[in-house]
């Protein structure tokens, strides 16, 4: 008996995955790159903004792409790049992302309240 052809047979899967996975619709589930809560950072700040500053030479981006990259304020990204003085949540916030970015260069944030940033 012939068995239908293969080829056939997995073109017709792989489109009904992608239909499928359109049809389906999970607001509540965040897409894959999307993260809904930042982890603490596992670094010192001073070792992360180090870590920043050589990232930006290499990556050849400035101060106003991370902020548009990682949802920031560029105010206080530079107080965060400068160890000033800022609200502790935000702080830990920023490193966080910032060590998140340092470790994968297409990571990014769209949700401004995750970073505490007013959009």
């Amino acid at each position: 008996p012939n068995c239908p052809s293969p080829p056939a047979g997995e073109a017709g899967a792989s489109h009904a995955v992608e239909i499928d996975a359109e049809q389906v619709s999970e607001p509540a589930r965040p897409a894959e790159d999307q993260v809904t809560e930042l982890p603490e950072p596992t670094r010192s700040q001073t070792e992360i903004i180090r870590l920043v500053l050589e990232a930006m030479e290499e990556r050849g981006v400035n101060q106003t792409f991370i902020c548009g990259r990682l949802a920031l304020s560029p105010v206080y990204f530079s107080m965060w790049l400068k160890e000033k003085q800022m609200p502790a949540r935000k702080k830990s916030l920023y490193a966080s992302a910032c060590e998140m970015w340092v470790g994968d260069e297409a990571f990014s944030i769209r949700n401004a309240s995750l970073t505490d940033t007013n959009p």
